[in-house]
């Protein structure tokens, strides 16, 4: 008895400190820098877009909302976290865009090659506190997609993490540790200027950019140019070959079945990659060749828009910044927004 008192007291008391100290204020929250789910949510519940679109640097770099909505018509909002894939964006859609109550008429998910298909791709590291802010954990779908072939074994260590992670909560906790190991440091560099702690980040993000090194770099976290002349050669290759619709297969089921739900129209947008040189595209491979027209075939299916850019011709290498990402300059976004109008405007209609 006294041992298991002594067991009971170790676990009740860390547990009272961390649910007391752990869940933050919503002012809190409204401060952190980068995505912030509950920011993104307040604005789309006031705006109400008739456009929203979700994915990650790659629509960042391409869409200005304000020129969007200036040359279609409709009121877009764009929702993008850098680096993310298909199981964030699906958690976009499912706990940010529907819970915002914006109820916009089409939702745009920007993608390159086989990402949507792809569930496991980037579901960890940077991209761990994107998924925890959004509850990602606790949805059914994130279960039925990346914990399908779970053992027994697997499905106990589940359990007992969750169980200890509600016991003891520490999201938050780590990022407002985060937040003040970091803000030390950046104090520190402040000698000699005026900048505070955001400003002098944002000093320093600037100084330390990517578009500042070589552009043929890769971007996005993943090599966008082939070692060779074997389209299949690149990144995707660790990914998947052939296209399959099941709901067990991948999140793209579950998002047209929650934009279902709330009558909401789903488009999909292949983007084009940076081609290998000056007035040469990329060619598929047959087997992507394969996968994409399955694709088209199972979304148009399903209701579904699908559109695709990697032909294009008037997007040539010289628009392209670090890898794939288009570059910031009004002259190349204005350039892009009207080859992108023009190849979606006869689907998407208000």
């Amino acid at each position: 008895m006294k041992l298991l008192a002594v067991i009971g007291l170790g676990l009740l008391i860390p547990s009272w400190l961390c649910r007391k100290l752990d869940y933050p204020t919503e002012d809190w929250l409204r401060t952190q820098r980068g995505f912030n789910p509950v920011k993104e949510q307040e604005r789309l519940s006031q705006e109400k877009p008739d456009w929203v679109l979700i994915g990650n640097s790659m629509l960042g770099t391409r869409i200005d909302e304000e020129k969007l909505s200036e040359i279609s018509g409709l009121h877009a909002c764009k929702v993008y976290r850098p680096g993310s894939q298909s199981a964030v964006w699906f958690l976009i859609l499912k706990q940010l865009v529907l819970k915002s109550e914006a109820r916009p008429k089409w939702i745009t998910v920007f993608f390159r090659e086989t990402d949507l298909t792809w569930p496991d791709f980037r579901v960890d590291g940077l991209q761990e506190g994107g998924i925890r802010a959004l509850n990602g954990h606790e949805q059914p779908e994130w279960h039925a997609v990346l914990r399908r072939d779970a053992t027994l074994v697997d499905r106990t260590l589940d359990y007992t993490s969750s169980t200890l992670k509600s016991l003891l909560p520490s999201f938050h906790l780590n990022q407002r540790a985060h937040d003040y190991v970091q803000s030390k440091p950046m104090r520190l560099t402040r000698v000699g200027n005026r900048l505070g702690v955001d400003d002098r980040r944002a000093e320093l993000n600037e100084r330390f950019a990517l578009y500042h090194l070589r552009d043929d770099l890769g971007s996005d976290a993943a090599p966008s140019i082939d070692l060779d002349d074997d389209p299949a050669s690149d990144f995707y290759r660790h990914g998947p070959q052939v296209f399959d619709p099941s709901p067990s297969a991948s999140f793209l089921p579950h998002m047209i079945n929650v934009a279902n739900e709330h009558d909401i129209r789903l488009h999909f947008h292949r983007i084009k990659q940076r081609p290998r040189k000056a007035g040469g595209d990329r060619q598929d491979s047959p087997e992507r060749a394969a996968y994409m027209r399955a694709l088209r075939e199972w979304l148009a299916s399903q209701g579904c828009v699908f559109t695709d850019e990697t032909k294009d011709p008037t997007l040539t290498l010289d628009m392209y910044a670090d890898g794939d990402h288009i570059k910031v300059s009004r002259a190349v976004r204005d350039k892009y927004h009207a080859a992108f109008w023009s190849r979606v405007k006869t689907a998407i209609v208000p």
